[in-house]
């Protein structure tokens, strides 16, 4: 008789399928109705229009940089703007 229930506990193969398809599942309605909606507010593809910087706003950093040693990194902003 315990060995029925011993048996009865144990997960075979298609059961343990069904609990991880199961909780997959789960876990994709609670990100599709909590979470995803955060992300569409940011879109995917910005529409910014490329603004090259001025010569004025290059010469004026330039100016700011003289005098000083070692090298220059402009990690931008992907707008053209420095």
């Amino acid at each position: 008789m315990e060995d029925d229930i011993q048996e009865e506990r144990r997960l075979g193969g298609w059961q343990i399928l069904q609990l991880t398809a199961g909780t997959g599942l789960a876990v994709y309605a609670v990100w599709a109705g909590i979470l995803m909606p955060g992300f569409r507010r940011v879109p995917l593809k910005l529409q910014v229009p490329y603004m090259p910087a001025s010569r004025a706003q290059v010469s004026n950093v330039m100016t700011l940089l003289k005098g000083r040693s070692g090298g220059i990194a402009d990690l931008g902003s992907g707008d053209g703007r420095i």
